[in-house]
């Protein structure tokens, strides 16, 4: 099984021995293209010629992947290859040979990048479209000596803090600690995110005296509220797609999330599902904290659906959750989708 490292030490071989043969696997998806970049410029002298993004093929990724590896730099000391679209699952066990064949042999000028985004092919999880993980994969398990491998995951919540802390007062912003530390915090760890908004807010606070405050940070990052969220799932619970979809682009424009959100329609359709039980109102308050007056209203609409219908939107739910979890489709697609299939068979229109 091949070493992995993280960020922190793929930061240290940018400046000692950055050239070889990298795959770049992990969730941070940020981190990920910041380091692209960084190993990217490295190669200083015509660029233009000397650095290439390669996106194989189905019929011959391997002999693509060859011959890109095996030009020679114009007027430069170091090539740059990116390499994105490599499906490591699917590669014959010939074509496995010839792959680790490149990679111990990789040109001694040649900064190699396999880029692979983690809804495609996961580092931890199974590969969408297969039973297979990555840890598993004899491409993966035997990879040469050599061959670095390249984990990003999220930055801890002080690691996160420094940096913006750091950011921010780079950029004349002043900003306490535990503004900082909040929105940091609202994102959820989402880099990709927390560097959208730190531009937004940077230039929002040197508008001004400088100083970034709070009410900058709720109207860049909202917090999640559980009032702004009920008129989603009010408007699914009545079947009202119009209203529904609505509200979602709402919550949307103020960035809610869509996982977050996608949560909030399962547990609608879980609340339809515990009030269709016996369950008295004393009892679904004790197991799953549904108010009295709530679990009223809730059981007079489930009273008008039928367990299969419910059945087939808990179904409907989870597929959208895999789906977002484990491809590159668009999630507002799939949430609005959702929202109008739900809407339709809780209104008996299914």
């Amino acid at each position: 099984m091949p070493t992995v490292i993280g960020a922190k030490e793929c930061k240290a071989r940018l400046s000692a021995q950055p050239t070889g043969a990298y795959l770049f696997f992990g969730e941070e998806e940020h981190l990920k293209r910041v380091y692209l970049s960084r190993f990217r410029a490295l190669v200083t002298e015509n660029p233009e010629f000397n650095t290439t993004r390669l996106e194989v093929g189905e019929s011959d990724p391997v002999g693509e992947i060859a011959y890109e590896m095996g030009r020679l730099p114009f007027l430069s000391e170091m090539r740059f290859l990116d390499v994105r679209g490599l499906a490591l699952h699917r590669l014959s066990d010939k074509e496995v040979e010839r792959f680790h064949a490149l990679l111990a042999d990789c040109p001694s000028d040649l900064i190699c990048i396999f880029y692979f985004f983690e809804c495609d092919l996961p580092f931890a999880g199974t590969i969408p479209k297969s039973q297979k993980k990555l840890k598993d994969l004899p491409v993966f398990k035997n990879l040469p000596e050599g061959v670095t491998v390249v984990n990003f995951t999220h930055p801890t919540a002080s690691e996160l803090f420094a940096y913006y802390d750091a950011k921010f007062k780079s950029r004349k912003v002043s900003a306490a600690r535990e503004i900082v530390e909040l929105f940091c915090a609202r994102a959820k760890g989402n880099m990709t995110l927390l560097e959208n908004e730190s531009e937004k807010l940077v230039a929002l606070a040197l508008s001004g005296d400088g100083v970034l405050t709070r009410e900058m940070i709720d109207e860049a990052l909202p917090e999640l509220s559980e009032t702004m969220i009920y008129k989603l799932s009010d408007a699914v619970e009545n079947a009202d797609a119009a209203r529904a979809i609505s509200e979602y682009r709402i919550l949307r424009t103020m960035k809610f999330e869509p996982i977050p959100l996608l949560a909030s329609l399962a547990r609608t359709v879980a609340n339809l599902s515990i009030a269709r039980g016996a369950l008295s109102e004393m009892e679904a308050e004790k197991q799953f904290g549904i108010k009295p007056y709530r679990f009223r209203a809730l059981k007079a609409r489930a009273a008008k659906l039928s367990a299969a219908s419910l059945a087939f939107c808990q179904a409907m739910v989870s597929d959208v959750d895999r789906k977002l979890k484990n491809t590159a489709l668009d999630a507002d697609v799939m949430l609005e989708t959702l929202i109008v299939r739900l809407c339709t068979t809780l209104g008996g229109r299914a």
